[in-house]
C-alpha cells in the first residue's frame, strides 16, 4: 500500500519525454520540435503539479476533520477503487491518437489528474493516519513501502534514458504497469483487512467520533513530532527538485554519463535511494526509543540538517545562470552532500511518524496519525512554494 501511495503518480509525472511527444507540434518531425517547445509542452509540468497538489492538500485537511464521520473500511475501498478508475482513465488517454485534439486532452488530463489526486488523498489521509494505531514497524514499513514508490519511477526513468525505446510506448507501458500495482493493491488489501491483526489494531469496531477537544490534546502531546515531520518534509521539497535538478557535471567533456544519466542518477534516483535507506535504517534499527531524549534529538537534528541548503547551493548548481561562487567544484562533493541530506531526510521523518501516535493511548493514536499526515502534507506544499525563491539567490 505505501508504494501505491506514491507510485503511479510518481510515475506520471516522471514520463516528460512523453508528454512532450503528445504535445508536440504535429506540423514538424518529433525531434525537431523537441528543440523549440510548443505552449503545451512548456505549460504542462507546472499545471500538471498544480492539478496534482491542490487537491491533495486540500482533500487531506478535510478528511482530517470530516473522515471519521464515515466508516474506515469503505472508506479505504471505494477511494482505492475509484483512484484505480481515475488512473485508468488516464492510461486510456495515453494510448489514445490525440494529435487532432491536443489542447482537448491537455485539459482533460488535468481534470482526471485533479481527480485522481483528490481520491488518492483521501485514501492516504484514512489510510495512514488509521496506520498511528498499528506497531512502530508497521508504520516504519508503510513508510519504506512510500520510499521505494520513488525509487522504482527513478530506476524506470534510468533505463529508458538508457535504452532509448520508442517514445509514443513509454507512457502507456509505464502507465499500465502503475495501474496494475493499484489493482493488485486493492486485491491484496480485502484479504488482509479481515485478519484479527488487522481488526484489533485498526479499530474497525470502534465507533467513537473524536472531537476538536481530542485533536488539541493530540497536538500537545506530539506536537514536536508533528514540528519535525513538518520541518523535514519541507526542507526536502525546499532543496528537491528546485535546486538539486539544476545540478551540472563539473566535466564539460561530451559523454553518455555527462550528457544523458548524470542527472537522472545523481539526482532523481540518489535523492529517492538515499530517502529509502533513511526510511528502512528507522524502520529495522527501531532507533531512538521513545522518549523526551528522543524527542529533543530529532528536533535538533531536523535544524540541523537544514545547514545542508547553503551546502548543497555552493556545488556545481546552474553554473552558467549564477552570482555566488561554486566553492565545491567536485561531482564527489555533490553526491556526498546531497546523499547525506536524503539519508537523513528519510530518518528523522521515519522516526517522527512512528513513534508520534506512541504518545496517546490506541484510541487517539489514529487521531495522531491523521495530524501527522496533515502535517506532513503543508510541509511538501510549503516546501515547493519556497523553492524557487531559493534558486533565486544562487
Amino acid at each position: 500500500i505505501g508504494v501505491t501511495i506514491l507510485f503511479p503518480y510518481s510515475m506520471l509525472i516522471t514520463i516528460t519525454d512523453f508528454w512532450y511527444y503528445k504535445f508536440r507540434n504535429t506540423s514538424v518531425p518529433y525531434n525537431t520540435s523537441t528543440d523549440h517547445l510548443t505552449e503545451l509542452q512548456k505549460n504542462f509540468p507546472a499545471y500538471l503539479s498544480i492539478a496534482g497538489n491542490a487537491p491533495l492538500t486540500i482533500l487531506v485537511v478535510l478528511c482530517a476533520i470530516f473522515g471519521h464521520r464515515f466508516k474506515l473500511k469503505p472508506r479505504l475501498l471505494l477511494s482505492a477503487f475509484t483512484m484505480a478508475a481515475a488512473f485508468g482513465v488516464l492510461t486510456v488517454f495515453a494510448g489514445l491518437d490525440t494529435d487532432d485534439w491536443q489542447e482537448t486532452l491537455f485539459t482533460c488530463i488535468l481534470v482526471v489528474n485533479a481527480c485522481y489526486s483528490a481520491l488518492n488523498a483521501i485514501f492516504q489521509a484514512t489510510f495512514l493516519g488509521n496506520l498511528g494505531r498499528f506497531p512502530p514497524r508497521y508504520i516504519g514499513c508503510t513508510n519504506d513501502g512510500m520510499g521505494l514508490g520513488a525509487v522504482l519511477p527513478a530506476v524506470i526513468n534510468i533505463i529508458i534514458v538508457a535504452t532509448n525505446p520508442p517514445v509514443q510506448d513509454v507512457g502507456i507501458a509505464c502507465m499500465s504497469f502503475a495501474l496494475l500495482v493499484m489493482v493488485l493493491m486493492v486485491i491484496l488489501y480485502i484479504p488482509a483487512s479481515r485478519t484479527r491483526f488487522y481488526v484489533h489494531y485498526s479499530g474497525l469496531g470502534d465507533i467513537r467520533t473524536p472531537g476538536w477537544r481530542d485533536y488539541l490534546f493530540v497536538l500537545r502531546s506530539t506536537w514536536i513530532y508533528v514540528l519535525v515531520i513538518f520541518l523535514d518534509y519541507a526542507l526536502t521539497l525546499i532543496l528537491y527538485p528546485a535546486v538539486a535538478a539544476l545540478v551540472k557535471p563539473v566535466s564539460k567533456e561530451s559523454t553518455l554519463w555527462n550528457d544523458t544519466l548524470f542527472l537522472p542518477v545523481c539526482c532523481f534516483l540518489l535523492q529517492a535511494a538515499g530517502d529509502w535507506t533513511g526510511r528502512s535504517i528507522a524502520t529495522f534499527s527501531q532507533f531512538p526509543p521513545p522518549g523526551k531524549i528522543t524527542e529533543i534529538g530529532v528536533l535538533i537534528a531536523v535544524l540541523l540538517r537544514s545547514g545542508f541548503i547553503p551546502l548543497l547551493m555552493r556545488c556545481n548548481v546552474a553554473p552558467l545562470n549564477r552570482s555566488t561562487e561554486i566553492l565545491f567544484k567536485s561531482d564527489i562533493a555533490y553526491i556526498a552532500i546531497l546523499g547525506t541530506f536524503s539519508i537523513l531526510g528519510g530518518y528523522i521523518g521515519n522516526v517522527a511518524l512512528m513513534l508520534g501516535p506512541k504518545k496517546v493511548d490506541m484510541n487517539m493514536q489514529e487521531v495522531a496519525g491523521t495530524i501527522q499526515i496533515t502535517a506532513l502534507v503543508f510541509g511538501l506544499g510549503v516546501g515547493s512554494l519556497l523553492g524557487p525563491y531559493l534558486v533565486a539567490f544562487l
